[in-house]
């Protein structure tokens, strides 16, 4: 089976890429939660940030975290950076003109990436304790060392096409990509000023 040899990062169109609610301090992190939820009533994007939403993260990333040092990664990062194998129609559908860049997979520090076969939130379980459902194959539960791509979708295979619905989507597994998750700033350090400019 091929695979991708890029990772994609999709973005809202009005904000600069790499943005992650964890690493916004102390409360501020509730008005940008107000701030995507407006968005999402005016029908701009899908996605719903409701009042346990960044417990559920941190306790994820911290997760996916110790599973990734488990397997011998090196993060140095708490929360990672985020994307998704190759292209995701669906990623690129949750909200209203989304932006994406794409990195090849040979730019990614072997030692700071990871991946998981599903959206980490459905991979690592924590679902069920806020009324949300997890992965339920043993092989969706794990965190891959980048270095194990290929061997892990000559075993596993891709996540199968499906249509773009995203009724009831977070009630659902997300299992619609494989996310990678980079645990250093160093490959995408040129992205991440409030300044960048960055062409669709």
């Amino acid at each position: 089976m091929d695979v991708p040899d890029c990772v994609t990062h999709y973005y809202l169109a009005d904000r600069r890429p790499f943005l992650n609610l964890s690493d916004v301090d102390g409360d501020a992190v509730f008005d940008v939660m107000h701030d995507l939820n407006a968005l999402r009533r005016e029908g701009l994007h899908k996605r719903t940030f409701g009042r346990t939403y960044i417990q559920w993260r941190r306790l994820t990333e911290a997760r996916l975290r110790a599973g990734f040092i488990a397997a011998g990664g090196q993060p140095e990062r708490t929360a990672p950076h985020y994307f998704c194998l190759g292209e995701s129609s669906w990623f690129a559908g949750l909200a209203d003109n989304m932006l994406s860049l794409s990195l090849p997979v040979g730019a990614l520090p072997l030692e700071q990436s990871s991946f998981t076969l599903v959206d980490s939130f459905s991979a690592m379980g924590l679902g069920p304790q806020f009324g949300f459902p997890a992965a339920t194959e043993p092989h969706h539960k794990v965190v891959y060392p980048l270095s194990q791509l290929r061997d892990v979708v000559r075993r596993h295979g891709l996540p199968a096409a499906t249509s773009n619905d995203y009724g009831g989507f977070e009630r659902r597994l997300v299992d619609t990509y494989v996310e990678v998750q980079v645990w250093t700033d160093e490959p995408v350090r040129q992205f991440l000023s409030d300044d960048v400019s960055i062409s669709p």
